[in-house]
């Protein structure tokens, strides 16, 4: 192949020119593809060292909510906030228990009054007191 472009380079320079410029522009795609891998690389390296700069930030901040939540279990008392709200919530439910049975108990007397005094007897009732 040497001695066919040495005896005749005009015919075989289009040919050479052809293999230079495939390998030209492999070299460039393959440099591009080099250098998107290592940009790709060093934003991964720079998440792990943001990640790890957060996880130290997250556990302080957690150590510092845990103190404070100590602080007000003493200066509240919760055990005895959670007794205290027990017994909110037996009273209210005696209440409402014995407001609702009121109110049943009325509805049924109203029923219990129809029942005894049927509208006819009511009307005639009303016409004889207006007239005594």
């Amino acid at each position: 192949l040497a001695r066919l472009i040495l005896e005749q380079p005009s015919t075989n320079l289009s040919y050479l020119e052809g293999n230079v410029q495939r390998i030209e522009e492999g070299w460039d795609d393959t440099k591009k593809k080099a250098q998107d891998r290592l940009n790709l690389l060093n934003e991964t390296k720079d998440s792990f060292i943001g990640y790890a700069e957060n996880n130290e930030t997250i556990a302080t901040e957690f150590e510092i909510a845990e103190d404070e939540i100590k602080k007000v279990k003493k200066h509240f008392n919760l055990d005895a906030a959670n007794a205290d709200l027990k017994k909110r919530q037996d009273l209210y439910k005696k209440s409402n228990d014995t407001i609702t049975g009121l109110f049943q108990l009325n509805k049924f007397l109203l029923q219990l009054h129809g029942y005894y005094n049927p509208r006819g007897q009511e009307e005639d009732s009303v016409q004889g007191n207006k007239g005594g």
